[in-house]
């Protein structure tokens, strides 16, 4: 009895300090102010990532790319009826098996699965991630990472026709005078990029694209270059003519 008199006494004696209002309003803020000191390099850090995992996906696109070429003679993925660079599938797509690929997803998609609406949104595991965070361009198709050099894909100015998938393009190695300056894929909202229509060129990355170069080197072009620009200075650029005259 004595000892729990004593330990009831000792409790009584005891000061309990209790948060005024004030005291947490500025707890709040102190919270406040760490989390917006931290949100940005939270964020920065995330598109850093973003950067890394886009580069490293151009890296695997361009060993793909340039396995076929070894393959076929030196000859590039060309416009057909038939196939395309990008699609998921090997039956129809120049690169999928070369990439390890085998699904309705095609290469840089971010789609609903079969391009069904009530089916689940997935990225193709060659793509960049930043396109998670925009909404589907296009309820079927999705939205894209990537677009073939058209002056390239579609060097001969028209579509080859033919039902034979392999048959000879204008385009080969030897049409790059200064491979580490033209570019072979870049970031669009398309499958296809071409000097005529900037507006689905992507810029992610702090303004910047990034872009596979024929050499298989990948570097990240500044919006608004103006190699890149639809002028008198880009026209004939070897940054998308193959044989172009005008470096930058």
């Amino acid at each position: 009895m004595l000892a729990e008199t004593n330990i009831l006494r000792q409790f009584k004696r005891r000061k309990y300090h209790f948060f005024t209002l004030i005291e947490l309003l500025v707890v709040i803020a102190i919270i406040a102010i760490l989390a917006s000191m931290l949100l940005p390099a939270l964020n920065k850090a995330r598109q850093t990532a973003h950067k890394i995992a886009c580069v490293n996906s151009l890296s695997s696109l361009g060993k793909a790319y340039f396995m076929y070429a070894n393959d076929y003679g030196h000859l590039v993925p060309f416009k057909n009826l038939k196939m395309n660079w990008f699609s998921g599938f090997p039956a129809t797509g120049f690169l999928a098996v070369y990439l390890n690929m085998n699904t309705s997803i095609h290469i840089g998609q971010r789609s609903h699965l079969s391009g069904q609406a009530h089916q689940p949104i997935v990225r193709s595991t060659i793509s960049c991630p930043g396109v998670d965070s925009v909404p589907l361009r296009d309820p079927v198709q999705g939205t894209y990472s990537y677009g073939y050099n058209n002056m390239v894909y579609a060097i001969s100015g028209s579509t080859i026709t033919t039902n034979d998938d392999y048959q000879f393009s204008v385009a080969s190695f030897r049409d790059f005078k200064v491979p580490s300056k033209t570019a072979v894929f870049l970031e669009s909202w398309s499958t296809i990029a071409n000097i005529w229509d900037k507006t689905l060129w992507r810029f992610p990355h702090s303004n910047r694209n990034n872009v596979l170069f024929f050499d298989g080197h990948v570097d990240s072009v500044l919006y608004k270059s103006p190699f890149m620009e639809n002028t008198s200075e880009s026209y004939g650029s070897i940054f998308w003519y193959p044989g172009g005259k005008n470096g930058y």
